[in-house]
């Protein structure tokens, strides 16, 4: 068995600014083969669909499922990367970075998880599609600011210094989903859930809502043996932001250890708006969910603590 392989170019761009900043616009690819393509090599040919014993229509019937563990999956990638950055000057430091990108493959499969969704084992290239982690917007930006000292004396010396503060933003477009149906007509005797649906418009909604994230009648059950013409991961879900922001004290003394020991206490908020970010919506056609919204990520979290740097 070929063992996975991997090729990756790029090409940037950098350009040192006035005011301790720099920028730089990079294009990077990529191309996976020999990837992981796990799946049912003993699915009941298209042709035999509906014609007389499923079973008996097997290339192997005296068999099962039986997973074939391939390795001819492939991906291609092509991302677009916009970086800004001020060196840490006068207590202030920042980063900043911005990426547009596309991630195709025909498998999103790993042996400890992701899935291997294959409708039709005889129309692999009906398989490719968006990754699982394809995410076609990505931005994220780090500001650290070491706050001067701002009470003279003694009392500054110790209480009015050494205060930082930390902010973390992070947002990126929404993760595709692949759509489902509630029940399996095909007659393939493939695994449960691979069943894909019709697509008879676009599905996407000009303002989608938790209560109904894309349009569902869009999308209908196949006819009795036959396959859904939905690609894989067609739809996209929720986008996330969140803002984490830290506060920390740190309190420098000598010690028999060590020259700059630091005493540090900090308070860390993780989304700290508590910014609603939503999960993906219910993807299985024929449910009466369908398209609707139930469940959310980690809502804001605080922590305290202490650490002693020696």
């Amino acid at each position: 068995i070929p063992s996975p392989t991997m090729f990756q170019w790029s090409l940037s761009v950098q350009r040192e600014l006035p005011g301790n900043f720099s920028v730089e616009v990079a294009y990077v690819g990529s191309r996976g083969d020999h990837l992981w393509f796990p799946r049912d090599m003993n699915q009941v040919p298209p042709s035999l669909l509906g014609v007389g014993i499923a079973q008996s229509n097997r290339p192997f019937p005296q068999y099962q499922s039986i997973t074939y563990e391939g390795s001819d999956g492939y991906s291609h990638y092509n991302g677009l990367q916009f970086k800004v950055a001020r060196r840490l000057a006068e207590g202030l430091k920042i980063q900043a970075n911005y990426t547009y990108s596309r991630n195709l493959n025909t498998t999103s499969y790993d042996y400890g998880s992701g899935s291997a969704p294959v409708q039709n084992i005889y129309n692999l290239r009906a398989e490719y599609g968006p990754a699982a982690a394809n995410t076609p917007q990505l931005f994220n930006l780090t500001l650290v600011y070491e706050i001067p000292r701002f009470v003279p004396g003694a009392v500054g010396r110790y209480a009015a210094r050494g205060w930082q503060v930390n902010n973390v933003f992070h947002a990126n477009a929404g993760y595709p989903f692949n759509l489902g149906t509630s029940i399996n007509q095909s007659g393939a005797l493939s695994n449960a859930g691979n069943l894909r649906p019709d697509r008879v418009c676009n599905g996407n909604l000009g303002s989608p809502g938790m209560n109904e994230w894309f349009n569902p009648s869009c999308f209908a059950l196949p006819a009795p043996f036959a396959f859904g013409n939905t690609g894989r991961n067609v739809l996209l879900g929720p986008s996330f932001a969140q803002w984490d922001f830290s506060l920390f004290k740190n309190t420098y003394f000598k010690t028999a250890l060590n020259e700059r020991t630091n005493v540090q206490f900090r308070i860390e908020f993780f989304n700290f708006l508590n910014h609603a970010n939503w999960g993906q919506p219910n993807s299985t056609i024929g449910s009466a969910s369908a398209g609707v919204i139930t469940s959310a990520q980690a809502p804001r979290a605080i922590d305290f603590g202490f650490r002693f740097v020696f």
